[in-house]
């Protein structure tokens, strides 16, 4: 099926995926939204969805966002199935409960040895099994990948002066230190810069 935004296919995604998850008595509730956008704190953690109860949204329906940095099919349905789960009821977090219904629609978490383990999934062996002919029949996701640039930190402007003798150590601006060095409070020598090579 051809769709003309990204929307279209999450939601219809969304309402194919509603028998399944009756079937295993976790209900997806009536008033969710889905969307392509950058999930909170992206840049910092390059979550790639997001699910925000109800009580974040002003006409109190729950909001999933799906990351613009990914558009094969797969992949956004991977992500919009994993925040699903998290939009039942008591599976916000990423508890046992999350657990318990990621498990039993066909998602394994990918970082295993961490505490956080399923803040990131794949389907499991038998995914493509479960659900290979409705992300077909989805056809292709709507959109292009963006590409986002990594923004660099800001290296300090602060020079780092030190004590030829007790290697005491104090950080000034170059313009303070062009007026002059300081001296140490401990025996009154002139501080050296430290060369930034």
């Amino acid at each position: 099926m051809n769709y003309a935004t990204r929307e279209d296919w999450l939601t219809d995604a969304v309402a194919q995926l509603r028998p399944i998850f009756d079937v295993i008595g976790k209900p997806i509730p009536n008033r969710i939204r889905v969307t392509a956008g950058h999930p909170i704190n992206f840049k910092r953690n390059r979550r790639l969805g997001d699910c925000h109860a109800a009580g974040d949204s002003a006409d109190r329906s729950i909001e999933i966002c799906v990351s613009p940095t990914i558009a094969k099919p797969v992949a956004v349905f991977t992500v919009l199935l994993s925040q699903l789960c998290r939009a039942t009821a008591g599976a916000l977090s990423y508890g046992t409960a999350y657990e318990s219904i990621a498990t039993e629609v066909g998602l394994v978490p990918t970082n295993v040895d961490t505490l956080d383990k399923w803040k990131t999934c794949t389907g499991n062996a038998m995914f493509t099994d479960l659900y290979g002919e409705l992300i077909a029949g989805l056809g292709d996701y709507p959109h292009a990948a963006l590409g986002v640039a990594d923004s660099r930190t800001q290296s300090t402007r602060m020079l780092k002066a030190f004590c030829p003798e007790c290697s005491y150590t104090v950080r000034l601006t170059s313009k303070w230190a062009a007026m002059g060095l300081p001296t140490c409070p401990l025996d009154g020598e002139v501080f050296t810069l430290e060369s930034s090579t």
